[in-house]
């Protein structure tokens, strides 16, 4: 009997969904339960699936997100979630279902895309690089309570009136923030107000009526032995005592919850502000990106004003022909282009054109990684300037 032939499209139908979350389901044990959710958020035309006869083999779905970098958002399709079914692994469906949004994606004008790997190698073979960091820390909550008392900061727990402040808070934060998100939404509803009795909430107020001075937002974990542990997802505080307070806060719970965890980027500047060295590493994942339009993501993200840049590519990109070949990125007065022509001198991948443009990676680490080659060392020290940044983080995971 000839074996069926996969074949990469779009679910049909709510039956072909369902069939999808099976996979999900056994690929990464979402919970059974949680099939309706997933129908009724999985927009077909921002999915594929390899289908092999009736089986769903393989599957991936897009969220449209906006993505900082350089203070400006950069629209980006967040993939969640890619998996393959356990006995059809193996057979390449996973880069499918990953490359085949690509054309998409470029006319729909996300220029990037990023993604939570489960397996980092079949993602660099379709052209991305790792590009940041989700982090979570832990610190003693009696820590917390060290902390010096800050004058006349007043706390108050918030409600879903201050919902729209919140949100206008965190996105003039997240601008300062290479990699975080720019939350649509649809994504403040699903981690904030859809559920909001489950998440606490306090805030201090601005100086002008309906606006926020800082926030923090957190929930409540059980533990196996008595009370539950703070996990803290946001603390968003620009004035030094304002975010002491909401820290001071935090520790308050220290009785029930001797245990505080925090995400946050690799080095917490908590750090800063605690006497002692508490605040310690619990988990770190590290994300990916793909530069699906090159010449459309350099010219969409910011860059210092006075740092400059003109090198030659030779970009091998394979799975986006529309990037490859020869091309020149010129960086001046905060803009980027990436135009065709030039001599070609430096070979880039894609894979290390994406942890460049982040910031996560330096020139010369991905030269001595392999993913650079032909660079001259003021070529790297030029190109490394340019995305000299914090190592980028996300305060979210999708």
């Amino acid at each position: 009997m000839t074996p069926t032939e996969p074949v990469l499209r779009h679910p049909e139908s709510d039956d072909e969904v369902e069939r999808c979350f099976d996979l999900v389901h056994r690929a990464f044990n979402f919970p059974r339960d949680d099939v309706e959710r997933f129908k009724g958020e999985t927009d077909r035309d921002r999915a594929l699936a390899v289908f092999v006869g009736d089986e769903a083999a393989a599957f991936s779905r897009i969220r449209p997100f906006g993505q900082f970098f350089g203070g400006r958002s950069v629209p980006m399709a967040g993939y969640s979630p890619v998996g393959a079914a356990p006995e059809f692994r193996g057979r390449g469906f996973g880069s499918m279902v990953t490359a085949g949004h690509y054309a998409d994606l470029r006319d729909r004008g996300e220029v990037v895309a990023a993604l939570y790997p489960a397996t980092t190698a079949l993602y660099k073979g379709v052209g991305f690089g790792i590009g940041g960091v989700w982090g979570e820390h832990t610190v003693p909550a009696r820590s917390l309570q060290t902390l010096r008392p800050p004058g006349g900061v007043v706390v108050r727990r918030g409600t879903e009136a201050d919902i729209p402040a919140v949100k206008a808070l965190y996105r003039q934060d997240a601008a300062r923030h290479d990699g975080h998100l720019d939350r649509p939404d649809v994504w403040w509803d699903g981690r904030l107000f859809r559920e909001f009795d489950k998440v606490h909430l306090y805030v201090v107020d601005g100086e002008h009526p309906g606006a926020l001075a800082g926030y923090t937002r957190y929930t409540h974990e059980s533990r196996r032995d008595w009370g539950y542990t703070v996990v803290v997802q946001d603390l968003v505080a620009p004035d030094a005592d304002v975010a002491l307070a909401l820290w001071r806060l935090v520790g308050s719970s220290s009785t029930l919850s001797p245990e505080v965890r925090v995400v946050g980027p690799p080095e917490h500047p908590l750090l800063l502000t605690l006497p002692e060295q508490d605040l310690e590493p619990r988990q770190a994942l590290r994300w990916m990106v793909r530069l699906v339009d090159m010449a459309g993501a350099f010219g969409a993200r910011g860059y210092a004003a006075d740092r400059r840049a003109a090198v030659d590519l030779d970009i091998d990109d394979g799975h986006c022909p529309w990037n490859a070949g020869r091309h020149r990125l010129v960086i001046q007065d905060g803009e980027g282009r990436l135009e065709k022509g030039g001599s070609g001198t430096i070979k880039a991948t894609p894979t290390a054109l994406a942890s460049l443009y982040t910031g996560y990676a330096t020139a010369q680490a991905l030269r001595t990684a392999g993913h650079l080659t032909g660079a001259s060392e003021a070529a790297l020290t030029m190109l490394t300037n340019v995305f000299a940044a914090p190592t980028p983080w996300m305060a979210d995971f999708f």
